[in-house]
């Protein structure tokens, strides 16, 4: 994984201090999407925007340690990010968001054209 995608200093997640999390993140992760999804649906954006940056933090953690497993997980709440972004209006925000999704998901297809291409 580049820098690029790795998680900047001092944005560690609070939850992934502790073992026990460390060892259900994967799942913590997906439960942290699913929420921000519910908090969007509700018209909750704050809530969603600050549960998709913890669902963040999370995802670019794992795809530090593997990430073959879990890169796509970040594009994956990037994307949903950037939708939140399109929704509350902010533009500019939307568009790193999207524009970094899409940089992972052709980086993705690059390396597994089946999978990605198909």
């Amino acid at each position: 994984m580049d820098d690029e995608h790795k998680v900047p200093q001092g944005q560690q997640s609070s939850l992934a201090a502790t073992p026990f999390v460390l060892l259900f993140s994967p799942k913590l992760a997906e439960a942290l999407k699913d929420l921000a999804v519910s908090y969007r649906d509700q018209n909750l954006p704050k809530e969603a925007k600050d549960t998709y940056d913890e669902a963040l933090i999370l995802c670019r953690s794992l795809a530090e340690e593997a990430p073959d497993l879990y890169f796509s997980s970040v594009a994956g709440v990037l994307e949903n990010l950037a939708s939140l972004y399109v929704a509350v209006g902010s533009g500019l925000k939307a568009r790193e968001a999207i524009d970094e999704s899409l940089l992972m998901y052709r980086q993705l297809a690059q390396g597994a054209p089946d999978t990605y291409l198909s």
